[in-house]
C-alpha cells in the first residue's frame, strides 16, 4: 500500500494479489484528500481490476490503514 498523509488503501484478490487506487478525473474522487477524523466526505475511491478478478468466485477485500488504525472490508 502506498500511503499518503499516513494514509492506504488497497484491494487483494483471492489473498495473493493487490490492486492499488487509480486516479481518476471525475468529481467526487478522494484520491488526493485529507478527510479529518470522525469528519464526512462524500466521493469515491476507483481501484481498477482485470474482468477475470471481478467475475471470478474467489475473495476480494479492502484493506484501509492510517498510522496504527486498519479496516478491512470484504466484499466476497
Amino acid at each position: 500500500m502506498k500511503p499518503r498523509d499516513g494514509a492506504s488503501i488497497k484491494a487483494v484478490f483471492n489473498d495473493k494479489y493487490d490492486y492499488e487506487i487509480s486516479l481518476t478525473l471525475m468529481d467526487g474522487d478522494l484520491h488526493h484528500e485529507n478527510v479529518r477524523p470522525l469528519s464526512t466526505a462524500k466521493g469515491f475511491v476507483a481501484i481498477e481490476m482485470p474482468d477475470n478478478v471481478v467475475e471470478a468466485s474467489e475473495s476480494i477485500s479492502i484493506f484501509m490503514e492510517k498510522e496504527e488504525d486498519k479496516v478491512q472490508i470484504n466484499i466476497r
